[in-house]
């Protein structure tokens, strides 16, 4: 029997005998109206983009998303699901684990997550039937359909072949090819710039598409502590650039993180204090203590050391005076 006769069994196995379903979550995520997301396992990277806006638009209070965790980008997408907190039906191709990660404990403790499989405990690792049967719950269970990339002639494809409820975030006219061709058809590096924080590392690629287009992708890269890495990444239109830096600098002067508006206040400080944020010398701190037990004000010591009321006091309160 060749693959095709295979799935075709399977397929038709499947529609007659429907699966009893393993779960363990809210189950009341049955009830909403579900978005499905399936994607091959190999994607493009001039496909992803898409990818990433769909995700980025989705709501807790609107969406309820049904996926696996198979290939790499459907694994990528539940995490950004998750970090979303939108609530999901994660439908494997294994057998439920007894222990998860943070995150997916997390979603299930606040009852945003639902994970169902059609395996009992003996199947511990993916394979075509459960891979397949997998994708064909997750079709039966859905009001409409999300296909972030399906290879043509590929199991997906073939899947949703004469479904209505279907929408391609790719180029359906797609035909990868060779390796080579595929390098090609990637969106091309125009400039990058990358920085390194506490956190780990942010990287800006200024990328440009097929079509010419520009673009800015930024992915910031966290080290997870076991040689693992956890990434999230953006993309902004160049049109929406400016849009973008407006928002910026409002968050920066929010945190007061200007660094023009830090030196204009420590111009005007210094105009009015020659002395402000200055260090202060052990010579200084034996003048200031002797003036102060002589009976010198707290105006009058500002005056004498050109630093402002509240230098001169914190100082004092320093060298173990209590004030007057």
């Amino acid at each position: 029997m060749n693959n095709q006769q295979f799935e075709d069994q399977l397929s038709a196995y499947i529609m007659n005998n429907t699966p009893p379903l393993y779960q363990s979550g809210n189950g009341e995520l049955m009830s909403k109206k579900k978005t499905a997301f399936l994607c091959s396992r190999q994607v493009p990277e001039n496909e992803t983009v898409s990818i990433y806006r769909w995700t980025n638009q989705l709501s807790p209070e609107r969406d309820c998303i049904l996926c696996g965790n198979h290939s790499k980008m459907e694994q990528e997408v539940f995490y950004m699901l998750l970090e979303k907190k939108i609530p999901i039906i994660l439908v494997l191709a294994e057998s439920i684990k007894e222990e998860w990660p943070l995150p997916i404990k997390l979603a299930l403790e606040e009852k945003r997550l639902l994970i169902v499989t059609a395996c009992n405990d003996k199947v511990h690792r993916i394979n075509h039937r459960s891979a397949y049967e997998r994708n064909e719950i997750i079709l039966s269970l859905a009001n409409h359909i999300i296909i972030g990339y399906c290879r043509p002639g590929g199991n997906i494809n073939k899947q949703i072949s004469g479904k209505a409820n279907v929408t391609l975030l790719h180029k359906p006219h797609y035909q990868p090819a060779a390796p080579t061709f595929m390098m090609k058809a990637a969106d091309s590096d125009v400039m990058t710039y990358r920085t390194s924080t506490k956190g780990g590392e942010i990287f800006l690629d200024i990328k440009q598409d097929l079509c010419g287009q520009e673009y800015l992708k930024i992915t910031q890269s966290k080290h997870q502590g076991n040689k693992d890495f956890h990434r999230e990444t953006i993309f902004i239109n160049k049109d929406e650039i400016l849009q973008f830096k407006q928002e910026l600098d409002r968050a920066i002067e929010y945190w007061g993180l200007n660094p023009t508006k830090q030196k204009q206040t420590l111009r005007s400080k210094r105009e009015e204090y020659g002395n402000a944020y200055l260090p202060w010398e052990k010579s200084a701190d034996d003048y200031l203590l002797r003036l102060y037990e002589e009976g010198k004000t707290i105006h009058d010591l500002t005056e004498i050391f050109e630093r402002n009321d509240g230098a001169i006091r914190s100082r004092l309160q320093k060298l173990g005076v209590k004030l007057k």
